[in-house]
């Protein structure tokens, strides 16, 4: 690309630096995943089983009276499989750059849009930092979606609004017509976005579901959407790494008196 006049220009040696600057400026990346087919035919697996053992637990009527019968909470509570999709190297590699080493997986949700055209609730623009008007210097939190199928155009692909996280103001309706933006990611692939940059999904016009597993990394500060704790897994988390252990962020947990917090600061 021929320029004039430019001193400074950001690297993009490594495919990390793409990422880094597409985030960054954009406020959003799609990202190749390392999983094999086996990998990704295992994952969709579990999802579906998962989803239809949620209903069965919560009761589906009940979940659709809420509206949350499109909504799996906290998968990876009941399969490690969810742990290598939230834990995957190569977002791993990305958050960890933006974020370092201070982060917590905030939530993780499995969202589905229905097929056939029907409506739900994650059809409405949006920051996965809900009802906060205001913009950081660096992010603060990073939104990795896990395409359990094709994303594609007719099944309802997210949406999202370019360069939106560096604004503190949604925008309106012309504006927003204008400058949103959609696109295909492939199964088995990842679209990681700042958490403060406004998206949407969109109507799934065909007859099959449209399946993602959505993962928020955020700073500690940042109150987990689920307080679990480690004997809510149904299944041994000692195996994990314990960088892995210190992201589920089990050690973030508030203290419940000041004697327990005195405690916990004993080396």
């Amino acid at each position: 690309m021929n320029s004039y006049g430019v001193t400074e220009t950001d690297s993009e040696e490594l495919d990390l630096d793409y990422h880094l600057n597409n985030l960054f400026r954009n406020g959003f990346t799609i990202l190749k995943s390392n999983f094999s087919d086996s990998d990704i035919k295992a994952i969709s697996t579990m999802v579906e089983k998962t989803h239809v053992e949620y209903l069965d637990l919560y009761g589906e009527e009940y979940l659709i009276s809420i509206d949350e019968h499109n909504t799996v909470r906290a998968p990876f509570l009941y399969d490690p499989i969810y742990l290598k999709v939230s834990f995957n190297e190569k977002v791993m590699e990305v958050v960890e750059h933006i974020l370092k080493s201070n982060f917590i997986l905030n939530q993780q949700n499995i969202i589905i849009n229905p097929g056939g055209g029907d409506k739900y609730n994650q059809l409405f623009w949006h920051r996965d930092l809900p009802y906060q008007h205001f913009v950081t210097s660096r992010p603060i939190a990073l939104n990795a979606l896990y395409c359990v199928c094709d994303f594609t155009f007719d099944n309802g692909s997210t949406q999202v609004l370019p360069g939106s996280h560096k604004i503190e103001k949604f925008p309106g309706n012309k504006f927003l017509e204008e400058n949103k933006m959609q696109f295909y990611v492939s199964s088995g692939d990842y679209l990681l976005i700042d958490s403060m940059l406004y998206h949407s999904g969109s109507i799934n016009k065909t007859s099959d579901r449209r399946i993602g597993i959505n993962n928020v990394y955020s700073t500690p500060i940042i109150r987990r959407q689920i307080d679990f704790n480690s004997s809510d897994f149904l299944y041994d988390i000692s195996s994990i790494e314990n960088r892995f252990k210190k992201y589920l962020g089990l050690q973030y947990t508030t203290c419940s008196s000041v004697s327990d917090y005195l405690t916990s600061r004993e080396k």
